[in-house]
């Protein structure tokens, strides 16, 4: 996805479209797709952009709040005394 060239949010989530995260391949991709904006910098953004980076760090920031602790709790348990 070549994020610099998009300009409109409609374009941005025709590219890839912000869902809820759930799975770690689903985490990777979104994240691939905030570098991306992100390496510009909030400057460097049009309102579009940055309104659809917050919607991608939103999904992000819940997953890592809800799955990511949920495997980690996995982990403990499969962890021997």
């Amino acid at each position: 996805m070549t994020v610099a060239k998009i300009s409109t949010y409609a374009e941005l989530v025709r590219k890839f479209p912000p869902r809820p995260i759930h799975t770690r391949k689903q985490h990777d991709a979104a994240m691939e797709v905030v570098r991306k904006l992100a390496v510009r910098g909030e400057d460097d953004l049009s309102r579009n952009e940055a309104d659809y980076l917050n919607t991608l760090t939103t999904f992000l920031e819940r997953y890592d709040r809800v799955y990511a602790l949920k495997d980690r709790r996995e982990r403990k348990k499969k962890t021997p005394l």
